[in-house]
């Protein structure tokens, strides 16, 4: 190639790259929404490296710790999410084990935007992604915390993304087919936490309503199938410990139980405040009037998808609160779904010129800023004062945990080099939290173990985790820690111990001011094993 050629080439290239950032300009929702992403992951990437993982958080930690085909409250998926983003904890911090949250968050408002963008417009792309950042649950829960809910979002959304392609208009071969790509993603969906298996529910419930031609596919068997196979891991961890996990959440949801209204109405509560309560509203009053009115813009084939996707859950979980606690976010991927029809409502407002509601979205927008300004602000400085007003500051939960370990490490060595408790003794706790807390922040940097003692449904993964750490011996020593925010007296661990030590207490300060007391004991002499 001559340099002429080489010379006309580039300027071809260069050209076309020009064009694409024209056509790019030309649709603007497009250039919104990458700044939205922008700034969605600078914060979210902030929080994460400035907070302290939270009680939830450090023990999925151990699934990375201890991978297993399943765990005993929820599936493998989280785990190996962080074993993916921290090189098998190789780097192990709370950035580092953050990291999947902040990549698969960023994701799933790319999907959010393709989702309102394929079933109205650009403008409605970007209000889905926009109204979806102002959710808690995909800001907080999913998006920077890391749960199971975080990768059950994401493929929850991928698997919303493939849904509309599939029913979109009449069937072809190439939408039947992707119907075994749905079931792969629905199999990830659930790996990540078993409330997956309801978009199989809102997706049978949807064909067979609207779509029953749907039934002729062999795609669709196959797909399903697929989903099935996925589960191996679960099902062969269960065999293995007789279905405990099955076990524990069906507990959990029972309806065999006595009514419970006031229970009922803090999941109401729960739920406007884990979706944003303008979103919660909205999507209440956009569900019904697409039941109540007979608009043709209520009754498109996209909102009876969202729908039927998104409403059977929402509901089987309301139901369950009328009989007993439940966490508000158990039920939040449904909702995130019904984000959407809300997203196409506001989008057609604003082309009538109506700006009432926009307006109102970017004012809770602001509203969430403050907040979070607010509570960086307690995080530090304790602006609040709320131990003065007699409320428990949950904060100090999430900036202390370092400075006991600290203490700790000052405090075990001192005792050791005196001979007042074996060397490298280990610490016992009667929960999994704080026993995740200890693991991560107190045990790690002293180089013990900690183990646990209560039942399964107070010490979780730990049953398992103990036998993996060599267990309980006769005539152990070993520590006991407790504070004041979350006071467990070691009776029910010393009773297998010759005696047990008056606490040594640690001060523990925020902003030079003492926030916290941990009570520190002593366990001599293991007697009998638990």
């Amino acid at each position: 190639m001559s340099d002429e050629e080489k010379r006309e080439y580039s300027y071809k290239i260069k050209k076309r790259r020009i064009e694409k950032l024209q056509l790019f300009l030309q649709r603007p929702y497009r250039l919104k929404l990458l700044i939205l992403i922008t700034l969605y992951t600078i914060i979210r990437s902030f929080i994460a490296a400035n907070l302290e993982l939270t009680n939830d958080e450090v023990y999925y930690r151990l699934y990375a710790m201890y991978p297993d085909f399943s765990h005993f409250d929820h599936p493998p998926m989280v785990g190996w999410l962080i074993q993916l983003t921290t090189f098998n904890l190789l780097f192990d911090s709370a950035f580092a084990i953050r990291l999947g949250a902040i990549i698969l968050g960023s994701i799933t408002l790319i999907l959010a935007f393709k989702i309102g963008q394929k079933t109205h417009s650009d403008r409605a792309g970007f209000l889905s992604a926009f109204l979806l950042s102002l959710s808690p649950y995909l800001f907080l829960i999913s998006g920077t915390f890391i749960l199971p809910d975080t990768p059950l979002l994401f493929f929850w959304m991928l698997a919303l993304y493939l849904i509309i392609n599939i029913f979109n208009d009449k069937i072809t071969t190439k939408k039947a087919n992707q119907l075994l790509l749905l079931g792969l993603v629905i199999g990830l969906a659930i790996l990540s936490k078993y409330t997956a298996f309801f978009l199989w529910i809102g997706v049978g419930l949807y064909i067979l309503l609207y779509k029953r031609n749907y039934l002729k596919q062999w795609q669709l068997y196959v797909s399903v199938c697929i989903t099935i196979c996925c589960l191996f891991p679960i099902i062969y961890w269960n065999i293995q410990n007789d279905f405990i996990s099955f076990t524990f959440h069906n507990e959990r949801v029972s309806l065999f139980s006595s009514f419970c209204f006031s229970c009922f109405r803090q999941e109401i509560a729960g739920e406007s405040a884990y979706n944003n309560p303008f979103l919660f509203v909205m999507i209440y009053f956009v569900f019904f009037r697409f039941c109540f009115r007979k608009n043709k813009t209520f009754h498109t084939e996209h909102h009876r998808l969202f729908y039927c996707i998104g409403f059977p859950l929402v509901m089987l979980f309301l139901l369950f609160s009328f009989f007993r606690n439940l966490l508000p976010h158990w039920n939040a991927p449904s909702y995130t779904v019904m984000i959407f029809p809300v997203a196409i409502y506001i989008a057609e407002k604003l082309e009538q010129g109506k700006k009432s509601l926009w307006i109102q979205a970017k004012i809770w927008a602001g509203i969430l800023i403050c907040l979070l300004i607010l509570f960086f602000l307690q995080l530090n400085y304790n602006v609040l004062k709320l131990n003065k007003l007699k409320i428990q500051d949950f904060t100090v939960e999430l900036t202390t945990w370092k400075k006991t370990g600290e203490a700790f490490a000052e405090l075990s060595q001192k005792a050791e080099k005196n001979g007042e408790i074996q060397p490298n003794a280990p610490i016992i706790a009667s929960r999994w939290f704080p026993a995740a807390n200890l693991d991560m922040y107190v045990a790690k940097p002293t180089n013990r173990k900690v183990l646990a003692i209560g039942t399964m449904e107070r010490i979780h993964k730990y049953a398992w985790i103990n036998a993996s750490r060599g267990g309980f011996y006769i005539g152990m020593d070993a520590w006991y820690i407790t504070d004041n925010y979350d006071f467990i007296h070691p009776d029910n661990v010393s009773i297998y111990f010759e005696t047990i030590s008056p606490p040594d207490t640690l001060k523990i300060s925020r902003n030079n001011k003492i926030c916290k007391d941990i009570y520190i004991y002593k366990l001599k002499n293991m007697r009998k094993l638990p």
